[in-house]
């Protein structure tokens, strides 16, 4: 008969059979270690029920996957089953429970339990620990390893004579307080280990010269590559320049001097002067009269320029009862300069439209600061700007044309 039995939890089960007798359902003790922690004691008729020979975990308090379920039984001997006093009658049953509570316990003698926790150790060796009874525990001869040492632990009167050799010495650990002065001779020298003071006359190489140790006149000729030369360590004075450069110059090649020379960019030469983009995300509602959609951008330019302006407007459009317009116009400042009156047919797409419109125009604002926006109307039925946080865009580009 196994008086403790350990089953795996697979986050389902709440059922686990017992394989011993018992007195009483206390008598049964329940335990569940999840995985990578401890056992923990469960209570009766809290966590668990017990019929016959079947625990059953409550709801709530089923084990989880990966766990172990110790199920053991654990008679108390604190007290008798049954006290009898004088006149009391005494039953077969009371003399029996009595008897059968004491060769319980006596049989669970094989299992080693800690008062405190509740842990059940069986007696005999498991790896390092030597179990001899609940309270008797001792450690295997030759068991003890650096994991189970406290650091600084060990000092020289545990070393035995003659017991630390070469493989226990660690890196750098002999300095020069450890050595006999002119004790050591070429044999034990390490390569590249001499310094200045022992190098002979002439055996001095590249690999044993120390850093800013060597300047111009022991440089070869065209030996400084391009390896050897550091993130920016070439400037404007290292450079082969035949003239004088000021701020926002350029270098290009001079074809006089055979090297470099400070140049200006010619004005205007470039086609885009500014790029501005703005965008919203915010929806709007429509009605029959035009409105802001919320789209809109502002832009400071020469007289000269031309702005390219680029709209990307979302918009979604109701009809349940036929088709209609809308209106969208773009707009700088209060001049109308793109209309667009859009159609919705309800019968052949449906009773709704979400959509991104796109409008490109080409403007000659003149010089100033000019904003463009965007306005709609939902031609008296229900429409919206950004519906839903539908994103809409307006680019503004000045051209030097």
């Amino acid at each position: 008969m196994t008086l403790e039995t350990i089953y795996d939890g697979d986050g389902s089960d709440v059922t686990f059979n017992t394989d011993f007798d018992y007195l009483e359902q206390e008598d049964i003790s329940v335990a569940v270690q999840p995985s990578g922690g401890s056992y923990a004691t469960k209570t009766l008729d809290t966590h668990y029920t017990v019929s016959g020979q079947v625990v059953t975990f409550t709801s709530g308090n089923t084990p989880p996957n990966n766990s172990k379920v110790r199920i053991r039984r654990h008679t108390p001997v604190t007290h008798p089953r049954h006290t009898f006093y004088a006149g009391s009658a005494i039953t077969a049953k009371s003399l029996n429970d009595n008897v059968n509570q004491v060769l319980n316990a006596l049989e669970e003698r094989g299992l080693a339990v800690d008062d405190e926790t509740d842990q059940p150790f069986t007696i005999g060796t498991h790896n390092e620990i030597k179990v001899n009874s609940a309270t008797n525990l001792e450690v295997v001869a030759g068991k003890i390893t650096l994991n189970h040492m406290a650091i600084n632990s060990v000092d020289s009167d545990q070393y035995v004579d003659g017991s630390i050799d070469r493989v226990h010495l660690a890196a750098d650990i002999i300095d020069g307080t450890k050595i006999n002065n002119d004790s050591i001779d070429s044999e034990h020298y390490v390569a590249d280990s001499i310094d200045t003071e022992h190098y002979a006359p002439g055996s001095v190489d590249s690999t044993a010269i120390g850093n800013d140790q060597v300047n111009s006149q022991h440089y070869a000729a065209g030996s400084i590559d391009l390896e050897h030369m550091s993130s920016e360590s070439v400037d404007e004075d290292n450079l082969h320049i035949s003239n004088a450069g000021s701020n926002g110059q350029y270098l290009q090649k001079s074809s006089n001097s055979g090297g470099l020379t400070w140049a200006t960019i010619a004005a205007n030469t470039g086609l885009m002067k500014q790029f501005i983009n703005a965008s919203t995300s915010t929806e709007v509602d429509m009605n029959n009269t035009l409105t802001d959609s919320g789209l809109t951008a502002n832009i400071t330019t020469t007289s000269s320029h031309k702005v390219f302006v680029i709209v990307q407007q979302g918009y979604r459009a109701v009809d349940s009862d036929g088709s209609f317009t809308y209106e969208m116009k773009l707009f700088r400042g209060s001049t109308s300069l793109v209309f667009r009156q859009l159609n919705h047919d309800a019968t052949g797409s449906g009773n709704s439209e979400t959509d991104v419109h796109t409008v490109m125009y080409l403007d000659s604002p003149g010089a100033g600061t000019h904003t463009y926006k965007m306005q709609m109307r939902g031609g008296g039925n229900d429409a919206k700007a950004q519906p839903g946080g539908l994103r809409s865009d307006i680019f503004l580009i000045e051209l030097a044309i």
